[in-house]
């Protein structure tokens, strides 16, 4: 498994819209969702976050495996709780139609692109899980209840009740973060929701 997360995090070129990094900005939104409405983290630790992150990539990816590899022990990393997460994530590639509407065509097709969505979407959580405990001290009661707040949000997108464009769109108006791929959708259709309110 490479590390490339945080290399395509916030690329601004055509490449963009890869499924490594769909994986990773639908990871990124669930999470920063949650610790703004749960702990209120707002733009300024998001952007430590991201700072974080970007200094992991510089680790060799032996020693970043082996925390990641470690975190139900270092952590508290509910194991039963990230398997229903990487269910559920690779559920929301289909279920949800951000990302085939802002391309029009399937972001995902071929083995190779979906061993690669996964892989990115396992590492995005996991590196959560590492900063909140390492950097914020999240015992591994609140690691806990985090990975149930992001499962419980999966299930939402899977079930249709609602769509990462609301969770873009809540992250740009009340912490100021920029997501390419809400500028995409917004150059595309306009708006987030329809004239019924309802997301489009």
């Amino acid at each position: 498994m490479e590390y490339q997360l945080l290399k395509t995090l916030y690329r601004k070129d055509k490449l963009y819209h890869l499924p490594d990094n769909i994986a990773a900005v639908t990871v990124m939104v669930v999470f920063y969702k949650n610790l703004h409405d749960h702990y209120r983290f707002g733009r300024r630790r998001f952007h430590a976050i991201m700072e974080l992150f970007g200094k992991a990539q510089y680790i060799k990816w032996e020693i970043l495996k082996k925390k990641l590899d470690s975190l139900d022990h270092d952590a508290g990393m509910n194991e039963r709780l990230f398997k229903d997460f990487m269910n559920k994530v690779q559920k929301v590639a289909t279920t949800d139609t951000t990302y085939r509407e802002i391309l029009g065509s399937k972001p995902i097709s071929g083995n190779d692109e979906r061993v690669n969505y996964r892989n990115s979407a396992e590492i995005a959580y996991k590196m959560f899980l590492i900063v909140l405990h390492e950097n914020y001290g999240f015992t591994p009661g609140k690691i806990k209840n985090v990975q149930r707040y992001v499962k419980n949000d999966f299930i939402c997108i899977n079930e249709g009740r609602c769509k990462l464009t609301e969770f873009f769109e809540m992250l740009e108006e009340e912490c100021g973060q920029e997501i390419r791929a809400l500028e995409d959708w917004k150059a595309k259709y306009g708006s987030v929701h329809g004239p019924d309110g309802m997301p489009r």
